[in-house]
Order: C-alpha cells, then sequence, then structure tokens
C-alpha cells in the first residue's frame, strides 16, 4: 500500500465531522473521531528547503510544496503591531484563541459530543471490564486449584522443611 492511501484514514479524519474506521499496518481506527477540530480547512503540503527531498514527493503524490526558509526576523517585526502594550496585545490574543475562535469554528461541539459518547458508553463498558475482571479471577482459581491436585509434598533434603514438588503429568 502506497503512502498515499495509508493516509486516507487520517485525511478523511482530519476533514470530516463523520466517525472513521480506517485500518493498516500502522492504524486501526475504529469510529474514531477528532476531540479537537481543525482551526481551518487546509492542504497537505511536503516540506522543502534547498534539496529536492520534498519537492519530489509531493509532485510524485500531488501533494503542495512549503518552501521552508530562513525568515529575517525583521520580516516578523514588520508584521506585528509594535505601538501597543506587548502583554496586553499577548493576553488579547491568548482570550481569543481560547474564548473567540473555538466557539465561531466549532471547536467546542466535538468535545462536548465526545463528553455525552463517553457518558453514554461508561456504564456498559464498565460492566464489561467488571465481568473481564471476575473471568481473570476464576480462570486463576482454577488454576490454583489445578497446581494443588498435581502437586505431591517432599522432604527438602535434611532441613526438615517441606515443600510442593510438581509431579509429572
Amino acid at each position: 500500500m502506497d503512502r498515499r492511501a495509508q493516509f486516507g484514514g487520517i485525511v478523511r479524519l482530519l476533514r470530516s465531522d463523520e466517525p472513521v474506521t480506517f485500518r493498516n499496518d500502522r492504524w486501526d481506527l475504529r469510529e474514531a473521531r477528532l476531540r479537537l477540530r481543525l482551526y481551518s480547512d487546509f492542504d497537505i503540503c511536503a516540506a522543502g528547503v534547498a534539496s529536492p527531498a520534498g519537492p519530489r514527493p509531493a509532485g510524485r503524490r500531488g501533494l503542495g510544496l512549503v518552501s521552508i526558509g530562513a525568515t529575517p526576523a525583521a520580516g516578523f517585526d514588520a508584521l506585528a503591531h509594535n505601538r501597543a502594550d506587548r502583554e496586553a496585545t499577548r493576553r488579547s490574543y491568548e482570550l481569543i484563541a481560547r474564548h473567540v475562535m473555538p466557539h465561531f469554528q466549532g471547536q467546542r461541539l466535538p468535545t462536548i459530543d465526545s463528553a455525552a459518547r463517553a457518558e453514554k458508553l461508561r456504564p456498559d463498558l464498565a460492566a464489561k471490564h467488571a465481568e473481564a475482571v471476575e473471568d481473570m479471577k476464576a480462570r486463576y482459581a482454577t488454576e490454583v486449584a489445578a497446581r494443588a491436585l498435581t502437586s505431591r509434598p517432599r522432604r527438602d533434603g535434611g532441613a526438615g522443611l517441606i515443600e510442593r514438588e510438581r509431579t509429572a503429568a
């Protein structure tokens, strides 16, 4: 299976609100959903710096290409609003990112849906877990009883201690 096909399930997971079931040699997704949605739609790209290591696979697989080069700090400074108080600006961006963007971009809904699904499934999963624990306890008790039936006492070489020795079946 080529890489593009391997990532098909992951791409569907990233782009869909519906549960995704997908299995390959790397992943086994069963009704998987993102708990936190993407902030925006995006192209899947390969990174390239100075060699053909990024452009070649991008071209072969129909991906976009992102050129990652050194950007001088002056370029970022030109984009910043240096007139405002730096800490106040940072705090404003933080509040917008935490409270405004998730609301308008649907970020809250998957988390709320996930919590509701977990609450709905919890009793059934807890019952299955308790049943599995009881099953393992019963198996262990059966094993211990079987060992007791297949062992016989013997004397340790002169020390007078009694041990259990397994008999050959």
